[in-house]
């Protein structure tokens, strides 16, 4: 048996983006530009169509819910 340690749980219930120590400084617009309306969330990745089958990386993530959390908060800073 092993013991999970105070320090180890103090993660939980927090956003992706609270618990990345290396969080960006600069807001989603900056960093991705405004949402077109053709962004989509795929796996890690944000993606952007741009054309018939054809796809550009707009931002690549750790995790499936990291990639979630930053596209919703990206549309949000935009509304």
């Amino acid at each position: 048996m092993f013991k999970v340690g105070v320090d180890k749980c103090r993660c939980y219930g927090k956003l992706a983006s609270e618990q990345n120590p290396m969080k960006p400084t600069k807001s989603y617009t900056e960093l991705y530009g405004k949402p077109q309306g053709n962004e989509m969330i795929w796996g890690r990745m944000i993606l952007r169509m741009i054309g018939i089958h054809r796809f550009e990386k707009v931002a690549y993530f750790d995790s499936y819910l990291q990639a979630n959390e930053v596209f919703y908060e990206w549309i949000r800073e935009n509304k």
